[in-house]
């Protein structure tokens, strides 16, 4: 009998996030009853689930003693207030572990004033800024005058996201004016009052799993602010957020993660190490590049409604494993390979006064939406079981699907099911992303004639993509030159030699292409007359991200190359031909098709130059409609998330990242052996002798008896005879095919001598030959009789099959 021992986890905060954490912790097998200080209407209708409103949740003695009597393994601190009111550590002197960070290590959310100042003490890019008292009112704007940029008002207390005031451009008597709002509160959040200077560009929400020493990072989210409609109206809390968020390239990204990881490590120099969730709030400035506006000390909300939908791993463990200083130790925390978004629904005249007591309806509506969720943040259940508003956020609809555009999708029909009196949610979230201009990066060898109609359609203002790279292999290369006219931002040689001018391997000649193509946030990859072979790798990281034109209607002439495949049409017969547009696979010409054009093959063309002419005409076009499906989300990966953006870079080296095993992870260089075999061809090729009909590197050497001078001269009306030789090995596979206990019947080695015949046969095979004869050799470092007569076994039997 098996005995599961459950623990007890006290949750601290009744909003949004708290029901985001407390479904998260209910997921594992481990967790008991989880109390909540003190819910809402969403917690109340949980199983398992306590909401527990005789206990503040800002009262550590209270917290602490609850803990106790409770037996709770583990306190989860979610909202601002109870950090600041040193909750964490009266639970912690209890010998209770907490998920949050002390009194002290909550500075860093508590005043904006301390945090921007830990900022500048430990380099950590962020604005220019000055912190002025409620007193120095008259300092304040004489520095906003003298300053004469563009600014952003905070008050440096806790406001509950809505202490930052953001004046309109060029207006510095709007910006005098916030100061006079702010300082004229009469809360203490703005007793200080933080002016810097006002960045540009895209933010990011970054979150990281900490346990005083390590950063962690989640993928990153998107946060909406504004409370309507593009971006307008005045700043809430959020009004909705999706997740991973490709704002930042995979560059900026880990540059952020590196930034959390040094805060992390500052507090512990500054003897506050900081444990619990620590959320950086990133501006991507075109011109300061990753840059902090601010710290938080929890969770963000509602990024936790998206962040943790995609936690894979169990919840309880990584906390737990923060808590007790444990990340470091062998702790995995991975993520789904998927997109959340949520939208918030909200009450009238937030985040302002607003009206409480609204009946809300739909929400079992709501719920029966594929992936969808309903996280409660200002609701309460009455004695009848209605649900009613009692906050200004009152839920948030939260979708889990394969890409953003699906998970958008069911976030806002879970929204529209929702109603209660004055409800009113943002109907642009996630819009940027869907609506920005598709950016392509195209690779090319030759001239790019195919290229030519896409840069001319880029070029009308209302075009729905952008050309931002062109790279060639080629330093000559015409396509390079088109890109220059066409100014396209990012347009290069990248050569195949080191800066020690030595040859790159294939792997780190296509790590330099990609890590260009992203830095120039390249969504989709063209490959206009790119003459080298893909690797795996590449293949992998921009799967169905990048297109390639083939000249024939695919699948027919698939492998074919250029007046090949004509001259094969022609020859053929065909009475029509084309071009095709198709993601690049593994497989030559065989991924998916994403567009087509057709063409008559006229009796006329009696040489394939004509039916090239007529066939690249339509290659253009042809990516276009490719491109239009691309950029729709019809056909391929945009708005699916990247490996980059769902794991971290910066975990403890002990972690491990159970990453799915590759020839490269084994020790195996693949890329070394392709090396190897370019070098020793030409040393091959100095052996040749007249009958010797292939080169090195083929799945078998052919050899022709007659030519060599063996036996009856050959003649065109004879048969001719051919001899094929052929060896291989094998051993890796089946060894992790026994271990995965998929070899079943008989015995590993005997299973080795049946591949190990079938790989060298079909190595024959493949060349049309009949095999005749089986030999290789037995190689080990101590003879084990037995193993070796069963692995002879084995190739007795495949020889037989």
């Amino acid at each position: 009998k098996i005995v599961v021992m459950v623990k007890n986890v006290v949750v601290l905060g009744g909003g949004g996030r708290e029901h985001a954490i407390v479904c998260a912790l209910r997921k594992s097998s481990q967790v008991g009853v989880i109390y909540v200080l003190p819910g809402n209407g969403g917690t109340a209708l949980m199983d398992q689930v306590e909401n527990i409103l005789q206990v503040s949740p800002t009262d550590g003695a209270h917290v602490a003693k609850f803990a106790l009597e409770k037996e709770a393994a583990l306190v989860v601190i979610g909202p601002e207030a109870p950090l600041v009111a040193g909750v964490s550590d009266a639970v912690r002197a209890v010998g209770i572990p907490v998920f949050g960070p002390s009194k002290e290590a909550a500075e860093i959310e508590a005043s904006k004033a301390w945090s921007k100042k830990f900022m500048q003490r430990h380099g950590l890019r962020t604005a220019h800024f000055e912190v002025f008292s409620r007193n120095e009112i008259s300092e304040a704007k004489a520095w906003i005058t003298h300053f004469k940029k563009d600014v952003v008002i905070k008050a440096s207390g806790l406001a509950a996201g809505k202490g930052v005031l953001v004046p309109p451009c060029g207006d510095f008597e709007a910006a005098c004016a916030a100061v006079d709002e702010l300082a004229g509160q009469p809360d203490e959040a703005s007793d200080e009052i933080v002016i810097e200077e006002r960045l540009c560009g895209p933010e990011m929400s970054l979150l990281a799993w900490c346990d005083g020493e390590f950063a962690v990072c989640m993928p990153p989210a998107q946060d909406h602010k504004r409370a309507l409609f593009g971006d307008r109206g005045k700043n809430t809390g959020g009004m909705g957020a999706y997740a991973p968020s490709c704002a930042a390239t995979p560059a900026q990204l880990n540059e952020a993660r590196r930034m959390m990881q040094t805060a992390v490590s500052a507090l512990k120099e500054e003897g506050r190490p900081f444990i619990g969730c620590l959320y950086g709030g990133f501006m991507l400035d075109p011109q300061l590049g990753v840059s902090l506006l601010e710290f938080n000390a929890r969770f963000g909300d509602p990024e936790a409604q998206v962040i943790l939908p995609l936690l894979e791993s169990d919840c309880f463990d990584a906390m737990l494993a923060c808590a007790i200083g444990n990340l470091g130790q062998g702790c995995s925390i991975k993520f789904r390979n998927a997109s959340a978004a949520t939208v918030v629904l909200a009450s009238k005249g937030y985040p302002g006064s607003y009206a409480k007591g609204k009946l809300i309806s739909g929400l079992a509506q709501a719920l029966s939406v594929p992936g969808a969720s309903i996280f409660h943040a200002g609701t309460n259940l009455k004695q009848n079981k209605e649900l009613i508003t009692s906050g200004g956020r009152v839920v948030a609809c939260t979708a889990v699907a394969a890409e953003l555009k699906g998970a958008l999708r069911a976030a806002y029909a879970a929204a529209t099911c929702i109603n209660f009196d004055g409800v009113f949610y943002r109907g642009d979230v996630g819009r940027t992303v869907l609506d920005a201009k598709l950016k392509v990066g195209v690779l090319g060898s030759t001239r790019g004639t195919s290229l030519q109609p896409i840069l001319d359609a880029a070029a009308q203002p209302d075009c729905f993509f952008e050309i931002v790279s062109v790279l060639s292999n080629k330093k000559d290369a015409l396509i390079l030159e088109k890109g220059r006219n066409a100014r396209v931002p990012d347009v290069g040689f990248i050569s195949c030699l080191t800066a020690q001018n030595k040859k790159m391997s294939r792997a780190e000649y296509e790590e330099i292409i990609s890590e260009r193509l992203e830095n120039a946030r390249v969504e989709c990859v063209l490959l206009v007359g790119w003459m080298r072979i893909l690797t795996s790798t590449f293949v992998k990281r921009w799967q169905g991200r990048c297109l390639n034109v083939h000249p024939s209607l695919l699948p027919d002439y698939a492998g074919g190359m250029d007046l090949e495949v004509h001259a094969a049409v022609l020859k053929d017969g065909q009475r029509e031909s084309g071009c095709t547009v198709h993601f690049v696979t593994d497989q030559v010409d065989g991924g998916e098709i994403v567009a087509q054009r057709i063409c008559p093959v006229l009796s006329s063309y009696t040489k394939p130059e004509q039916l090239k002419a007529t066939v690249q005409a339509l290659e253009g076009p042809c990516l276009l409609d490719a491109l239009r499906r691309f950029a729709q989300g019809d056909a391929g990966t945009r708005f699916f998330p990247r490996k980059a953006y769902l794991s971290s870079t910066t975990q403890p080296k002990d972690i491990q990242n159970n990453e799915i095993i590759t020839y490269r992870a084994a020790g195996v260089d693949i890329d070394a052996g392709n090396t190897l075999v370019e070098l020793i061809k030409p040393l091959a090729a100095a052996t040749r002798i007249p009958g010797v009909i292939d080169t090195l590197g083929g799945f078998g050497a052919v050899f022709d008896l007659s030519a060599a001078g063996f036996g009856a001269a050959s003649t065109p009306s004879e048969d001719q005879v051919l001899l094929v030789s052929g060896t291989d090995g094998v051993g890796t596979k089946l060894k992790l095919a026994a271990e995965a206990r998929l070899v079943t019947g008989f015995s590993y080695d005997q299973n080795l001598g049946v591949d190990l015949v079938a790989m060298c046969a079909n190595d024959v095979a493949t060349t049309g030959a009949q095999p005749l004869f089986f030999l290789d050799y037995y190689a080990t470092g101590k003879l084990d009789p037995s193993r070796c007569a069963d692995v002879v076994a084995g190739v007795a039997l495949g020889c037989k099959e």
